[in-house]
């Protein structure tokens, strides 16, 4: 129940630094770091580690990027939606 609403706290957080940064670089690495983290809590092995770690930096930097893109068009809140959907899954 609190990772959920962890989850979703840290997504909202993320959205919030892309519109005043304005850098998905930024907003990518936060999360990949985040991903890092607790997945070496987690006791994962390096090369999974370092595998997870690079493709949920390039996803969440595409993800981002789409977001930046589309602002200020209703594409944008499509892309945060199926973001969201995705996250939960």
């Amino acid at each position: 129940m609190y990772g959920i609403i962890v989850q979703f706290m840290i997504f909202i957080a993320l959205i919030k630094i892309l519109l005043i940064a304005r850098s998905p670089v930024l907003c990518a690495s936060i999360y990949a770091s985040i991903v890092f983290f607790f997945s070496l809590l987690g006791g994962a092995s390096f090369l999974s580690l370092v595998f997870n770690t690079s493709l949920i930096f390039g996803l969440s930097f595409l993800y981002y990027w789409l977001l930046l893109r589309y602002e200020g068009y209703f594409l944008f809140w499509v892309i945060m939606i199926v973001g969201l959907f995705i996250l939960f899954l």
